[in-house]
């Protein structure tokens, strides 16, 4: 109750990110998705269709996840002609 559905946005850090990304990708709800140090599951790589607007942010250092999988998902987005941000 009191949540507007027009306004659900999802931040994930690290294995959150990749959640965000994954429930987005599924839920029409999400309207906006914040990957922090995150990175692009697999089966959303190969089956997405959707996205919401992105804000992608990761460091070139990360030495759990690596930064190749912000450019991952960055090209996703581009070919889903999705609004984003990269940094």
């Amino acid at each position: 109750p009191g949540v507007d559905p027009r306004r659900i946005g999802l931040l994930g850090t690290s294995l959150g990110g990749a959640l965000a990304v994954a429930v987005a990708a599924e839920d029409r709800r999400v309207r906006a998705v914040a990957n922090y140090f995150g990175f692009l599951p697999q089966h959303v790589a190969e089956g997405a269709t959707r996205l919401p607007p992105t804000l992608v942010l990761h460091g070139a250092r990360d030495a759990i996840v690596p930064v190749s999988n912000a450019y991952a998902l960055e090209a996703l987005l581009k070919r889903l002609g999705v609004a984003h941000d990269v940094h």
